[in-house]
């Protein structure tokens, strides 16, 4: 399992998914969890559950929940060679891939763990936004050649990297506009 220090496991979270793994037989199981913003004031969270349904397709896109929601088996783990060490953003996602080209993900739907999104930018998605874009586009890159021709994945990937060069060029704007009114 895995627990970044912004995270938050419920009670039952490790007891959940171990069952699972156990029921289903299986090396790898995720959860729903709740995806906590920050709000505008700092002083409380907008919540919403984070569910998403296995399906590689949907992996070959974008990532299908956050790290602590995962268990895996570390036997898995380590033939699989671990997190890719070169990336400093979705290593999770990529070892997912990885993993995922030879186990099966079994998704319990319940909810077990909480990851937060601070406005004040120490989060790595909003932190590193730039290299953000770089390895998703990598990863996306890199792994087409699981995708035969299949233009429905490739046209979401394109869409997820459309969208998120456009937050790129806010926050590069944004960071243009406040270095200007610094320098007057």
């Amino acid at each position: 399992g895995f627990l970044d220090d912004d995270d938050v496991f419920y009670e039952n979270h490790i007891e959940l998914l171990v069952d699972e793994i156990e029921k289903k037989q299986t090396n790898i199981v995720y959860a729903d969890s709740i995806e906590a913003i920050e709000t505008k004031d700092g002083n409380g969270w907008k919540k919403r559950v984070h569910s998403s349904d296995f399906s590689f397709e949907s992996l070959l896109v974008t990532n299908v929940a956050p790290i602590q929601a995962f268990l895996i088996n570390a036997k898995i783990l380590k033939q699989t060679g671990g997190f890719n060490t070169n990336l400093s953003t979705h290593e999770d996602w990529e070892l997912w891939l990885r993993l995922a080209k030879k186990n099966d993900f079994i998704h319990l739907k319940e909810v077990t763990s909480e990851y937060r999104k601070r406005l004040n930018g120490v989060n790595t998605t909003s932190y590193n936004i730039f290299n953000f874009l770089y390895t998703l586009k990598l990863l996306h890159k890199n792994n087409r050649k699981e995708l035969p021709e299949n233009r429905n994945i490739i046209k979401k990937q394109n869409s997820v990297e459309k969208a998120l060069s456009s937050q790129c060029l806010k926050t590069r704007r944004s960071e243009e506009h406040t270095s200007e009114l610094q320098s007057h």
